[in-house]
């Protein structure tokens, strides 16, 4: 993106929002049951499916979150750290002018968002 003259800045999830802790439970039981999944697939299962399950349990944590501001940091890249959620930042910052368009990749979802 730099090279091609894009001047990125990334945005991190802040705390989510009340709303959100029903979303945030069943993510948790997902989680639970893909372990179940796993310990079964290690058992039974082929490599392809162990693979998946263990796709399932990937999980970003606050030691990730830091890393990749310390790499942003050292390749001189702004980011912002949303006060909840990062999608939210990211509108508010394009409606005020501040970025010209964004892009946002939905971990759980697995797909690329583009507002412009």
């Amino acid at each position: 993106m730099i090279e091609n003259g894009l001047k990125p800045v990334y945005v991190f999830d802040g705390k989510p929002p009340e709303m959100k802790s029903h979303e945030l439970k069943k993510r948790a039981e997902g989680r639970e049951k893909a372990k179940e999944e796993l310990e079964e697939a290690k058992e039974t299962g082929t490599a392809q499916e162990i693979d998946k399950q263990e796709r399932r349990l990937v999980k970003v944590t606050k030691d990730h979150v830091r890393d990749a501001k310390k790499v942003l940091e050292l390749l001189g890249v702004p980011y912002v750290e949303a006060l909840c959620e990062a999608e939210a930042q990211c509108a508010q910052m394009c409606i005020e002018g501040q970025v010209n368009s964004i892009a946002t990749e939905d971990m759980g979802k697995g797909f690329l968002k583009v507002i412009f």
